[in-house]
């Protein structure tokens, strides 16, 4: 019987500011260990971040929810511009 709580990890923020990165390695590590989901998303409204909380629920699994903001708009800027050239190339 596997007593080890389930969880789901939800990383959530405006784009650039490092939700991939951070669910990229997240996943990895814990994938590896056979544990574990991370989703990584803009999550902006109400709607989509209650599906995931419900997807919990669901699976009795914990919920941690993480948002990322760059507080630097300078620093910010660059990364959703060059995201934003890969997209539309």
């Amino acid at each position: 019987m596997n007593t080890e709580q389930k969880m789901l990890i939800v990383v959530s923020g405006l784009p650039g500011t490092g939700k991939t990165t951070a669910a990229r390695a997240l996943a990895a590590e814990h994938l590896a260990l056979g544990q574990t989901v991370v989703a990584d998303c803009v999550n902006p409204v109400q709607a989509s971040r209650e599906g995931f909380r419900e997807a919990a629920r669901a699976a009795s699994a914990v919920r941690v929810e993480i948002f990322l903001r760059c507080s630097d708009a300078v620093e910010h800027r660059p990364g959703v511009v060059m995201r934003f050239n890969r997209e539309t190339a």
